[in-house]
């Protein structure tokens, strides 16, 4: 099972289709904001050369989103599994 993780503040993504390609404006992902990782850190063909992205896909709107990887490894946070 992947591991979710939350936003401790919040962070500008790029919505993405299946191929990892821009589809429409950025989106402010809230704090609190819970994701999973679906591509881990990886260069992004159309951003700037050396700038490392992760592509996450956010449960409360079933959406892909790249966002810068050093912006997310400061602020994202691991969550507990649910207790059973």
């Amino acid at each position: 099972m992947s591991k979710i993780y939350r936003l401790r503040q919040g962070l500008l993504g790029q919505e993405v289709n299946a191929v990892e390609s821009p589809i429409r404006q950025l989106r402010w992902l809230k704090q609190g904001t819970q994701f999973f990782i679906h591509h881990e850190k990886h260069t992004w063909n159309h951003g700037c050369s050396g700038q490392y992205y992760c592509t996450i896909l956010v449960e409360d709107s079933c959406k892909c989103y790249n966002v810068t990887w050093p912006a997310l490894q400061m602020l994202m946070e691991e969550l507990e599994p649910a207790a059973q």
